[in-house]
């Protein structure tokens, strides 16, 4: 015989990776205000102007101090890193 019901978890869906979002609006604001990854890399002080291309690649990668940056040179709030 077997056991009671089980409690089965409803399926819902992975949560979002921020960085992929964070990346994307971040694209879209360069864009906007016409601004490339090489003058993003320059005004962030990288050395390498393919350095803004890797971490798009590897969306996971980007610091807190780097999103206030970011947010400063576009002219736009934090908050609207976050816009799906």
């Amino acid at each position: 015989m077997k056991g009671g019901p089980t409690m089965a978890r409803p399926r819902t869906s992975p949560p979002p990776r921020f960085g992929l979002i964070i990346w994307a609006n971040i694209a879209k604001h360069q864009t906007l205000k016409g601004i490339t990854d090489d003058d993003l890399s320059r005004l962030l002080g990288f050395g390498n102007p393919s350095t803004i291309k890797q971490r798009k690649n590897h969306s996971y990668i980007i610091s807190a101090d780097e999103m206030e940056q970011i947010c400063a040179l576009l002219g736009i709030e934090p908050e609207r890193l976050f816009e799906k």
